[in-house]
C-alpha cells in the first residue's frame, strides 16, 4: 500500500522529498532496474556473447546499495520538512548531512551504473560465445540463433497444444524441438 494514498498521512508530507523520494523509489529502481534485467536477459541473443555473470551481479550489488542510500534519505528529508521544488533551502544541519550522504549514494549508483554498462561494452567483444538457448527457455525467440538471423525462421514452427512458454518440464522431455 502506498502512503501517499492515505490522506491523514498525505497532507503532512504533501510536496515535500518525500514525494520526490516515492517517485524515485518507483521510476528510478523498479523500471530501471527491469529495463537493465530484461536486457541482461536478451543481451546473449542481442550480441551472441555471454557477459560475466559476476560484474553483473557486482553492478547490481553496488547499484542497489547506491540507489537505497540516494533515494531513502529523501524520504527521511521529507519527513523532517523540506519542500520539493526549491532551489535553495535553509541550512538545517541535518538537511545537510542527508544531502551529503544522498551525494554519495548518488556516487555510489553511478559506480555501479559503470560496472553493469562496461561489463555489458566488454562482453561484447571478450565474452564467450552464446549458445543459441543459454537460459534453456522454451519461448519461441530462443529456438533461433543468437545472434538472430535477419528473417528469423525459415518456417513458422508448428507450436503443439500442450505448449506454454514456462513449461520447462515439457522442453526438456522434448529435448528443445518442437
Amino acid at each position: 500500500m502506498c502512503p501517499l494514498g492515505l490522506p491523514a498521512f498525505d497532507i503532512g508530507i504533501h510536496d515535500s522529498h518525500f514525494v520526490v523520494a516515492h517517485f524515485h523509489y518507483v521510476l528510478g529502481m523498479a523500471l530501471t532496474l527491469a529495463v537493465l534485467g530484461g536486457f541482461h536477459y536478451w543481451y546473449p541473443k542481442i550480441t551472441g556473447r555471454m557477459y560475466s555473470e559476476f560484474w553483473g551481479k557486482v553492478g547490481l550489488l553496488i547499484i542497489m546499495i547506491g540507489s537505497n542510500i540516494f533515494y531513502f534519505l529523501q524520504f527521511i528529508v521529507g519527513l523532517e520538512g523540506m519542500p520539493r521544488r526549491y532551489a535553495d533551502y535553509p541550512a538545517i544541519e541535518s538537511w545537510i548531512t542527508l544531502h551529503q550522504w544522498q551525494t554519495v549514494g548518488a556516487f555510489i549508483l553511478a559506480v555501479g551504473v559503470g560496472i553493469a554498462i562496461l561489463n555489458l561494452i566488454l562482453s561484447a567483444k571478450f565474452g564467450k560465445k552464446a549458445e543459441d538457448n543459454p537460459w534453456e527457455s522454451p519461448s519461441l525467440e530462443w529456438l533461433i540463433p543468437s545472434p538472430p538471423p535477419p528473417h528469423n525462421f525459415d518456417k513458422i514452427p508448428h507450436m503443439p497444444a500442450d505448449w506454454d512458454p514456462y513449461n520447462y518440464e515439457w522442453l526438456k522431455k522434448h529435448k528443445g524441438g518442437y
